[in-house]
């Protein structure tokens, strides 16, 4: 199932949930019994609720037969980023349902609203997309996002689906201000069957582990448990990319993409006048990033600055690793490829943040003396932030991170903003450059 809003923000995508981050999107039982709800980190996997993958395209099934009903969580929500005014949900019925609606909690600091879906629009033979208004109330902060089958109380009834995407959208196509259906082309949203630019490449082709390859060769996001999740928030991020005038776009993993979740009310203050847009992807490293400009994701923007930060996520053992002067020239190959894709852009080069322990901030160290030489005072300009964010070599300033000394906190985006705005304006107001 995706998840599609402008705004939401998470630390790990899963195999349904397409969402700008990542840590907060949660698609896990409710109970089923005694709305036990579990707040925890990961999916609590169960019958009631799964992720099914079929074709390459992942949807959720709800499978509840028992008081409590089942349902999703996605934590850290702006529904309404552009005004949207209704939920379109697209689902089909799993033969045996009984179960008359689906019910949607919105809960923020505000209060808690409930929002019905009716069932008996869908059937089992085809994905159908059903409207349903939004109240008039203000849904830009929601804390959670609750998908729950109302199959509790005396009367409850099986209730079985599967839903496959839930979008927020300014129309209706039918009904507008009540709710309607359209019958999903193909059976499926035309966003999960379309082909990607590179080689015809389709859903189905990237939802399998990539090989092995050096930090300068190409290849898409995966993650294990969520083979669909990855390709999901790219294509979200693409479409994002072709409606924006950004005049600094920020491209880089978890760590870039936390300006918009952690970092929200800096990015807010610091950048809002300079129509940012940030095209992080958590888990990416050098190779998802070539993958995602050769397959769309600046395509159509024109900033004058891109602020690129990245290759944390080479350092690992996994089929992204590299040596240090390997992901030295994975660095390389992405500035060569925003070049190309963006020629009159200036690029921004933030250096690699310390992290965690002695071993890897050491590597970290070498990595950045030899791309902080790429700084050509013209086109490319490096930042070197080690010294704002390290007590001392190896050990991080806690105070900035989060507990896994890795991702930032609000200080730590506060430290990056107040390091980074000077040369960022400089950058900004200077005139284009020229291939």
């Amino acid at each position: 199932m995706k998840f599609k809003a402008a705004h939401v923000c998470c630390a790990l995508l899963l195999a349904c949930l397409t969402c700008p981050v990542l840590a907060d999107v949660n698609l896990r039982d409710f109970g089923p019994k005694n709305f036990n709800y579990t707040y925890g980190g990961s999916w609590k996997k169960g019958k009631t609720v799964k992720a099914v993958q079929a074709d390459g395209i992942g949807y959720v099934q709800i499978d509840a037969r028992e008081n409590g009903g089942a349902g999703i969580v996605l934590r850290h929500a702006n529904l309404t980023p552009g005004g949207e005014k209704f939920l379109a949900v697209t689902a089909r019925l799993v033969e045996g349902n009984e179960a008359g609606r689906l019910q949607f909690n919105l809960l923020s600091k505000k209060g808690k609203t409930q929002i019905t879906l009716r069932l008996a629009e869908f059937d089992t033979k085809t994905f159908r997309t059903a409207y349903v208004p939004l109240p008039d109330k203000d849904f830009s902060a929601i804390e959670n996002f609750q998908v729950q089958g109302t199959n509790f109380g005396s009367g409850a009834k099986p209730l079985r689906i599967q839903v496959d995407r839930i979008d927020v959208v300014k129309q209706a196509v039918k009904g507008k201000g009540t709710q309607g259906t359209e019958t999903a082309k193909n059976n499926r949203p035309a966003s999960s069957t379309s082909k990607l630019n590179q080689g015809g490449k389709t859903a189905a082709d990237t939802a399998k582990k990539p090989a092995k390859g050096k930090p300068w060769e190409q290849a898409h996001g995966f993650y294990p448990k969520y083979p669909g999740a990855w390709l999901g928030h790219h294509r979200r991020l693409v479409k994002q990319a072709k409606k924006s005038d950004a005049e600094v776009v920020f491209l880089g993993d978890s760590i870039t993409q936390g300006w918009t979740n952690a970092g929200k009310s800096i990015w807010e203050k610091q950048f809002s006048e300079m129509k940012p847009l940030n095209l992080g992807i958590g888990g990416d490293s050098t190779r998802q990033v070539l993958w995602r400009l050769q397959n769309g994701a600046v395509d159509g923007l024109h900033p004058k600055v891109v602020v690129l930060m990245i290759g944390t996520n080479n350092l690992y053992g996994d089929f992204n690793a590299g040596k240090d002067q390997e992901i030295v020239r994975g660095i390389e190959a992405v500035i060569v490829k925003l070049r190309e894709k963006l020629p009159q852009s200036r690029i921004l080069l933030c250096s690699i943040l310390p992290r965690q322990n002695a071993y890897f901030c050491s590597r970290i160290d070498k990595i950045n003396a030899k791309i902080g030489k790429l700084d050509n005072g013209k086109h490319i300009r490096f930042l070197d932030m080690t010294e704002a964010f390290e007590v001392s070599h190896g050990k991080v300033k806690t105070g900035l991170y989060q507990k896994d000394h890795l991702h930032l906190v609000e200080a730590g985006y506060m430290v990056w903003a107040e390091r980074m705005r000077p040369l960022l304006e400089q950058m900004v107001v200077a005139k284009p450059v020229l291939r």
